[in-house]
Protein backbone atom coordinates (compact mmCIF):
# COMPACT_ATOMS: atom_id res chain seq x y z
CA UNK A 1 0.00 0.00 0.00
CA UNK A 2 3.20 2.41 0.99
CA UNK A 3 4.90 1.82 -1.85
CA UNK A 4 1.57 2.15 -3.93
CA UNK A 5 0.76 5.87 -2.15
CA UNK A 6 4.41 6.53 -3.40
CA UNK A 7 3.98 5.97 -6.61
CA UNK A 8 1.21 8.11 -7.06
CA UNK A 9 3.24 10.91 -5.44
CA UNK A 10 5.99 10.39 -7.36
CA UNK A 11 3.91 10.10 -10.65
CA UNK A 12 2.02 13.46 -9.48
CA UNK A 13 5.20 15.17 -8.64
CA UNK A 14 6.53 14.32 -12.51
CA UNK A 15 3.49 15.97 -13.73
CA UNK A 16 3.90 19.23 -12.03
CA UNK A 17 7.73 18.95 -13.14
CA UNK A 18 6.53 18.58 -16.41
CA UNK A 19 4.42 21.43 -17.00
CA UNK A 20 6.61 23.57 -14.70
CA UNK A 21 9.11 23.10 -17.32
CA UNK A 22 6.97 23.28 -20.12
CA UNK A 23 5.70 26.74 -18.99
CA UNK A 24 9.10 27.96 -17.55
CA UNK A 25 10.82 26.62 -20.58
CA UNK A 26 16.87 37.22 -19.27
CA UNK A 27 15.95 39.86 -21.23
CA UNK A 28 14.66 38.63 -24.76
CA UNK A 29 17.59 37.53 -27.49
CA UNK A 30 15.79 39.56 -29.61
CA UNK A 31 17.52 39.38 -32.77
CA UNK A 32 18.06 35.89 -33.56
CA UNK A 33 16.88 34.84 -36.90
CA UNK A 34 13.71 35.14 -38.11
CA UNK A 35 11.28 32.34 -38.53
CA UNK A 36 10.82 32.97 -42.01
CA UNK A 37 11.59 34.64 -45.28
CA UNK A 38 9.35 37.57 -45.98
CA UNK A 39 8.46 38.71 -49.77
CA UNK A 40 6.47 42.26 -50.11
CA UNK A 41 4.10 40.84 -52.92
CA UNK A 42 2.43 44.23 -53.55
CA UNK A 43 2.66 47.12 -51.26
CA UNK A 44 -0.19 45.66 -49.27
CA UNK A 45 0.77 42.12 -49.03
CA UNK A 46 3.30 39.99 -48.23
CA UNK A 47 4.18 36.37 -48.81
CA UNK A 48 5.55 33.86 -46.39
CA UNK A 49 5.79 30.36 -48.00
CA UNK A 50 3.09 29.58 -50.06
CA UNK A 51 0.87 31.93 -47.87
CA UNK A 52 -0.24 35.50 -48.83
CA UNK A 53 -1.14 37.98 -45.95
CA UNK A 54 -1.95 41.72 -46.10
CA UNK A 55 0.65 43.80 -43.86
CA UNK A 56 -2.23 45.43 -42.48
CA UNK A 57 -5.64 43.08 -40.86
CA UNK A 58 -8.25 43.89 -43.30
CA UNK A 59 -12.34 43.98 -42.28
CA UNK A 60 -12.82 41.53 -44.76
CA UNK A 61 -10.81 39.24 -43.19
CA UNK A 62 -13.42 39.30 -39.92
CA UNK A 63 -16.33 39.78 -41.33
CA UNK A 64 -17.83 36.03 -41.05
CA UNK A 65 -16.81 35.29 -37.81
CA UNK A 66 -18.76 35.15 -34.90
CA UNK A 67 -19.66 38.31 -33.60
CA UNK A 68 -17.70 38.09 -30.09
CA UNK A 69 -14.54 37.23 -32.40
CA UNK A 70 -15.20 40.44 -34.61
CA UNK A 71 -15.88 42.62 -31.84
CA UNK A 72 -12.68 41.63 -30.29
CA UNK A 73 -10.62 42.00 -33.53
CA UNK A 74 -11.65 45.48 -33.63
CA UNK A 75 -11.11 46.54 -29.70
CA UNK A 76 -7.75 45.13 -29.23
CA UNK A 77 -7.18 47.20 -32.29
CA UNK A 78 -6.21 44.63 -35.36
CA UNK A 79 -8.30 45.61 -37.55
CA UNK A 80 -6.60 48.60 -40.16
CA UNK A 81 -3.14 47.83 -38.34
CA UNK A 82 -0.01 46.48 -38.85
CA UNK A 83 -0.34 42.39 -38.67
CA UNK A 84 2.55 41.08 -36.38
CA UNK A 85 4.06 37.83 -37.66
CA UNK A 86 6.44 37.23 -35.44
CA UNK A 87 7.07 38.10 -31.40
CA UNK A 88 9.83 38.17 -29.45
CA UNK A 89 8.74 38.47 -25.47
CA UNK A 90 9.80 38.21 -22.06
CA UNK A 91 7.89 37.07 -18.96
CA UNK A 92 8.17 36.16 -15.48
CA UNK A 93 5.67 34.62 -13.16
CA UNK A 94 5.85 31.72 -10.47
CA UNK A 95 4.22 28.50 -10.40
CA UNK A 96 2.92 26.48 -7.31
CA UNK A 97 1.01 23.15 -6.73
CA UNK A 98 -2.44 22.66 -4.37
CA UNK A 99 -1.01 19.24 -3.60
CA UNK A 100 -0.23 18.68 0.23
CA UNK A 101 2.22 16.33 0.11
CA UNK A 102 4.49 17.46 -3.06
CA UNK A 103 3.73 21.17 -2.69
CA UNK A 104 5.87 23.86 -4.64
CA UNK A 105 6.30 27.29 -5.10
CA UNK A 106 8.99 28.73 -7.80
CA UNK A 107 9.77 31.61 -9.36
CA UNK A 108 10.80 31.64 -13.07
CA UNK A 109 11.62 33.80 -15.92
CA UNK A 110 11.19 33.43 -19.82
CA UNK A 111 12.24 34.52 -23.65
CA UNK A 112 10.14 33.50 -26.46
CA UNK A 113 10.52 34.00 -30.06
CA UNK A 114 6.43 32.92 -31.60
CA UNK A 115 5.07 33.01 -34.98
CA UNK A 116 1.72 34.60 -35.13
CA UNK A 117 1.53 32.77 -38.58
CA UNK A 118 2.00 29.27 -37.83
CA UNK A 119 2.44 27.18 -34.35
CA UNK A 120 5.94 27.58 -33.82
CA UNK A 121 7.68 29.03 -30.86
CA UNK A 122 10.93 28.44 -29.61
CA UNK A 123 11.38 29.32 -25.34
CA UNK A 124 13.83 29.39 -22.51
CA UNK A 125 13.74 29.59 -18.93
CA UNK A 126 15.53 30.05 -15.71
CA UNK A 127 14.45 29.78 -12.47
CA UNK A 128 16.05 29.11 -8.97
CA UNK A 129 18.54 27.25 -8.25
CA UNK A 130 19.99 27.34 -11.68
CA UNK A 131 17.36 25.29 -13.86
CA UNK A 132 17.47 26.26 -17.37
CA UNK A 133 14.28 24.50 -19.23
CA UNK A 134 13.58 24.73 -22.86
CA UNK A 135 10.60 24.32 -25.31
CA UNK A 136 9.98 24.14 -28.80
CA UNK A 137 6.96 23.54 -31.36
CA UNK A 138 8.14 23.09 -34.98
CA UNK A 139 5.20 20.63 -36.02
CA UNK A 140 6.45 18.76 -33.12
CA UNK A 141 6.82 19.84 -29.58
CA UNK A 142 9.93 18.96 -27.26
CA UNK A 143 10.97 19.97 -23.81
CA UNK A 144 13.70 19.73 -21.34
CA UNK A 145 15.35 20.84 -18.05
CA UNK A 146 18.61 21.08 -16.79
CA UNK A 147 20.91 21.93 -13.88
CA UNK A 148 24.26 21.80 -14.16
CA UNK A 149 23.86 19.40 -17.28
CA UNK A 150 21.96 16.54 -15.63
CA UNK A 151 18.66 16.06 -17.38
CA UNK A 152 15.64 16.94 -14.37
CA UNK A 153 12.88 14.79 -17.01
CA UNK A 154 14.91 11.43 -17.13
CA UNK A 155 12.39 9.28 -15.78
CA UNK A 156 9.27 11.56 -17.19
CA UNK A 157 8.26 9.08 -19.58
CA UNK A 158 5.55 10.62 -22.14
CA UNK A 159 4.72 9.42 -25.74
CA UNK A 160 5.63 12.20 -28.13
CA UNK A 161 2.19 13.12 -29.59
CA UNK A 162 1.11 13.85 -25.87
CA UNK A 163 4.63 16.40 -25.57
CA UNK A 164 3.49 17.73 -29.22
CA UNK A 165 0.03 18.36 -27.89
CA UNK A 166 1.21 19.88 -24.50
CA UNK A 167 3.66 22.37 -26.13
CA UNK A 168 0.14 23.40 -28.44
CA UNK A 169 -1.44 24.43 -25.68
CA UNK A 170 1.21 26.70 -24.30
CA UNK A 171 1.16 28.74 -27.69
CA UNK A 172 -2.76 28.17 -27.32
CA UNK A 173 -2.47 29.90 -24.42
CA UNK A 174 -0.42 32.82 -25.08
CA UNK A 175 -2.06 33.66 -28.42
CA UNK A 176 -2.98 36.86 -26.64
CA UNK A 177 -0.30 38.53 -26.63
CA UNK A 178 0.34 38.09 -30.66
CA UNK A 179 -3.49 38.04 -31.20
CA UNK A 180 -3.36 38.74 -35.20
CA UNK A 181 -2.50 34.46 -34.72
CA UNK A 182 -6.17 34.29 -34.01
CA UNK A 183 -7.31 36.08 -37.47
CA UNK A 184 -5.56 32.97 -40.03
CA UNK A 185 -7.38 31.55 -42.58
CA UNK A 186 -4.73 29.53 -43.38
CA UNK A 187 -5.06 27.39 -40.00
CA UNK A 188 -6.98 28.72 -37.72
CA UNK A 189 -11.47 28.47 -37.27
CA UNK A 190 -13.63 29.91 -34.76
CA UNK A 191 -17.62 29.11 -34.61
CA UNK A 192 -20.25 29.63 -32.32
CA UNK A 193 -20.98 26.09 -31.73
CA UNK A 194 -19.40 23.03 -30.52
CA UNK A 195 -20.52 19.40 -30.73
CA UNK A 196 -22.79 18.39 -28.39
CA UNK A 197 -22.31 22.23 -26.58
CA UNK A 198 -24.62 24.96 -26.41
CA UNK A 199 -24.19 28.31 -28.68
CA UNK A 200 -22.25 31.11 -27.55
CA UNK A 201 -23.15 34.53 -26.97
CA UNK A 202 -20.45 35.80 -25.36
CA UNK A 203 -17.86 33.13 -26.45
CA UNK A 204 -16.46 31.19 -29.61
CA UNK A 205 -15.28 27.78 -29.90
CA UNK A 206 -11.75 27.79 -31.51
CA UNK A 207 -9.93 24.99 -33.54
CA UNK A 208 -6.37 25.77 -34.73
CA UNK A 209 -5.06 23.08 -37.32
CA UNK A 210 -1.75 23.03 -39.32
CA UNK A 211 0.21 19.90 -40.62
CA UNK A 212 -0.27 16.92 -38.12
CA UNK A 213 -1.11 19.49 -34.92
CA UNK A 214 -4.29 20.40 -33.85
CA UNK A 215 -5.75 22.06 -30.29
CA UNK A 216 -9.02 23.00 -29.64
CA UNK A 217 -10.51 25.64 -27.02
CA UNK A 218 -13.83 27.70 -26.02
CA UNK A 219 -12.78 31.69 -25.81
CA UNK A 220 -14.55 33.38 -23.30
CA UNK A 221 -15.30 37.66 -23.76
CA UNK A 222 -15.65 40.11 -21.41
CA UNK A 223 -19.12 41.33 -22.34
CA UNK A 224 -17.97 45.42 -21.62
CA UNK A 225 -14.73 45.65 -23.29
CA UNK A 226 -14.97 42.74 -25.53
CA UNK A 227 -11.26 41.46 -24.65
CA UNK A 228 -10.72 37.28 -23.82
CA UNK A 229 -11.61 36.76 -20.32
CA UNK A 230 -11.18 33.03 -20.12
CA UNK A 231 -9.39 30.22 -22.11
CA UNK A 232 -10.62 26.53 -21.41
CA UNK A 233 -8.54 23.74 -23.33
CA UNK A 234 -10.14 21.10 -24.85
CA UNK A 235 -7.46 18.20 -23.79
CA UNK A 236 -7.50 15.39 -26.28
CA UNK A 237 -7.80 11.95 -24.50
CA UNK A 238 -3.98 10.38 -25.22
CA UNK A 239 -3.09 13.69 -23.24
CA UNK A 240 -5.46 13.66 -20.46
CA UNK A 241 -4.51 9.75 -20.12
CA UNK A 242 -0.93 10.55 -20.30
CA UNK A 243 -0.87 13.35 -17.94
CA UNK A 244 -3.67 13.08 -15.83
CA UNK A 245 -5.01 16.03 -16.95
CA UNK A 246 -8.76 17.04 -16.64
CA UNK A 247 -8.94 20.74 -17.07
CA UNK A 248 -6.70 23.60 -18.20
CA UNK A 249 -8.55 27.28 -17.97
CA UNK A 250 -5.88 30.38 -18.63
CA UNK A 251 -7.35 33.84 -17.21
CA UNK A 252 -6.14 37.60 -19.00
CA UNK A 253 -5.95 40.40 -16.63
CA UNK A 254 -4.69 44.16 -16.93
CA UNK A 255 -5.18 45.03 -20.59
CA UNK A 256 -3.05 48.08 -22.27
CA UNK A 257 -1.53 49.35 -25.08
CA UNK A 258 1.21 47.17 -26.31
CA UNK A 259 2.69 48.66 -29.71
CA UNK A 260 -0.66 49.28 -31.58
CA UNK A 261 -2.68 45.75 -30.33
CA UNK A 262 -4.57 46.00 -26.54
CA UNK A 263 -2.91 42.81 -25.10
CA UNK A 264 -3.18 41.59 -21.13
CA UNK A 265 -0.51 42.47 -18.66
CA UNK A 266 -1.02 38.87 -16.75
CA UNK A 267 -2.05 35.28 -17.60
CA UNK A 268 -2.61 32.91 -15.46
CA UNK A 269 -3.02 29.42 -16.19
CA UNK A 270 -4.52 26.86 -14.07
CA UNK A 271 -4.70 23.17 -14.71
CA UNK A 272 -6.49 20.18 -12.46
CA UNK A 273 -5.72 16.88 -12.63
CA UNK A 274 -7.81 13.59 -12.28
CA UNK A 275 -6.67 13.87 -8.57
CA UNK A 276 -8.55 17.14 -8.17
CA UNK A 277 -5.25 18.77 -7.38
CA UNK A 278 -4.10 21.85 -9.13
CA UNK A 279 -1.19 23.77 -10.37
CA UNK A 280 -1.14 27.20 -11.00
CA UNK A 281 0.85 29.30 -13.51
CA UNK A 282 1.47 33.00 -13.28
CA UNK A 283 2.71 34.72 -16.37
CA UNK A 284 3.55 38.47 -16.52
CA UNK A 285 4.47 40.27 -19.62
CA UNK A 286 7.49 42.35 -19.21
CA UNK A 287 9.12 43.04 -22.10
CA UNK A 288 8.25 42.66 -26.33
CA UNK A 289 9.37 43.12 -29.57
CA UNK A 290 6.57 42.72 -32.51
CA UNK A 291 7.79 42.29 -35.74
CA UNK A 292 5.75 43.31 -39.03
CA UNK A 293 6.14 44.61 -42.37
CA UNK A 294 7.57 48.16 -41.20
CA UNK A 295 10.45 45.77 -39.33
CA UNK A 296 11.24 43.98 -42.49
CA UNK A 297 11.92 46.99 -44.32
CA UNK A 298 14.16 48.29 -41.99
CA UNK A 299 17.56 48.24 -42.45
CA UNK A 300 18.87 48.90 -38.95
CA UNK A 301 16.76 45.79 -37.93
CA UNK A 302 17.55 43.50 -40.32
CA UNK A 303 21.27 44.34 -40.63
CA UNK A 304 21.14 43.75 -36.53
CA UNK A 305 19.18 39.90 -37.55
CA UNK A 306 22.08 38.82 -40.37
CA UNK A 307 24.66 40.19 -37.37
CA UNK A 308 23.05 37.53 -34.92
CA UNK A 309 23.16 34.93 -36.81
CA UNK A 310 26.30 35.67 -37.74
CA UNK A 311 27.57 35.52 -34.31
CA UNK A 312 25.49 32.75 -33.75
CA UNK A 313 27.29 30.79 -36.47
CA UNK A 314 30.63 32.15 -35.20
CA UNK A 315 30.18 30.84 -31.73
CA UNK A 316 28.97 27.54 -33.43
CA UNK A 317 32.34 27.08 -35.08
CA UNK A 318 34.13 27.84 -32.23
CA UNK A 319 32.47 25.09 -30.19
CA UNK A 320 32.87 22.80 -32.83
CA UNK A 321 36.42 23.14 -33.17
CA UNK A 322 36.87 22.83 -29.61
CA UNK A 323 35.16 19.81 -29.50
CA UNK A 324 37.15 18.38 -32.60
CA UNK A 325 40.96 19.18 -30.87
CA UNK A 326 39.48 17.90 -26.98
CA UNK A 327 38.24 14.53 -29.61
CA UNK A 328 41.85 14.76 -30.79
CA UNK A 329 43.80 15.17 -27.70
CA UNK A 330 41.92 12.13 -26.28
CA UNK A 331 42.92 10.20 -28.89
CA UNK A 332 46.53 11.15 -29.05
CA UNK A 333 46.25 10.19 -24.93
CA UNK A 334 44.95 6.49 -26.12
CA UNK A 335 47.72 6.21 -28.29
CA UNK A 336 50.26 7.03 -25.55
CA UNK A 337 48.79 4.49 -23.36
CA UNK A 338 48.33 1.59 -25.89
CA UNK A 339 52.49 2.61 -26.64
CA UNK A 340 53.19 2.48 -22.68
CA UNK A 341 51.37 -0.85 -22.20
CA UNK A 342 52.88 -2.61 -25.08
CA UNK A 343 56.59 -1.83 -23.62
Amino acid sequence: MNAKIKNNSYAKYCLGMMIFFLFTACTPKTYNALFYDYELVDWDEIRVGDRVYYTHMQYSEIQNLPAPVKRYAIASGMVGNERVTELFFDYKGQVQSSDFNIRFKKGFRVSDHVSAVDPIYEATGKSFPLIVSNSELHGRGSFSARVFGRNLLKNVTLNPETVTDLCLLKYMAQMVWYPAAFINSYNVEWNNTAPNAAKCIDCAYLKLHDKFIEGHGKMEFDVETGLPGLFTATISEKTSNDASLKNVCISYHNYYKNGAYLVPEKCVATIETDEHKSISIEMELKESLQVSISKLLDNDFMDKVEGERKKMNKHKSKTEQRISKREARKQKRALRRAKRNKL
